[in-house]
């Protein structure tokens, strides 16, 4: 309730928001922010929202990448009304509705390693379930969020360093 409308007003004229949501896996984090995002401030429906997702294993992102869950997946935490607003039913399967999934890239980034971010994101989002996979603990906490700035993000990249803000 404060990141957003902070940067809708900073990106008024560019009408121009990146998110990144990095280690993604399957998709539901890139998803659910693009969802709150319609849901929250419609003013964005004209803007270019575009949101990068990014994970190590082309494998989930293959799966990301189609939008398709099954029942668990989709009742995980999601509102009916917002199931129904932005899922199609294929069966036994639910599709996320190309609006959406028109908002989020795909990508294939190893965060143990330096990346250069491009486009450069306006807010970052980061959710580790498994510290091991990546990083150790002192590196990379449970959930972080912050703006690009916040983040430390420089020419350079991004590259493992402590982060501002801790939830959870």
């Amino acid at each position: 309730k404060t990141v957003v409308p902070e940067l809708i007003e900073a990106r008024r004229t560019s009408k121009s928001l990146t998110v990144w949501s990095l280690a993604c896996s399957t998709g539901q984090e890139p998803y659910s922010i693009a969802m709150l995002l319609r849901e929250n401030f419609p003013e964005l429906v004209n803007w270019r929202v575009k949101i990068v997702a990014a994970d190590l294993s082309t494998e989930v992102l293959a799966k990301a990448a189609e939008g398709v869950f099954n029942q668990l997946e989709v009742n995980r935490g999601l509102p009916a009304p917002m199931m129904v607003r932005y899922f199609d039913r294929q069966g036994t399967q639910f599709r996320i509705k190309s609006e959406i999934r028109s908002m989020v890239d795909f990508r294939p980034i190893n965060l143990a390693e330096r990346i250069s971010l491009s486009p450069k994101p306006d807010v970052v989002f980061l959710v580790f379930n498994d510290h091991a996979t990546a990083f150790s603990l002192d590196i990379i906490p449970t959930f972080a969020i912050g703006t690009a700035a916040e983040f430390a993000v420089a020419d350079e990249g991004w590259g493992p360093r402590p982060v501002p803000k801790v939830i959870g």
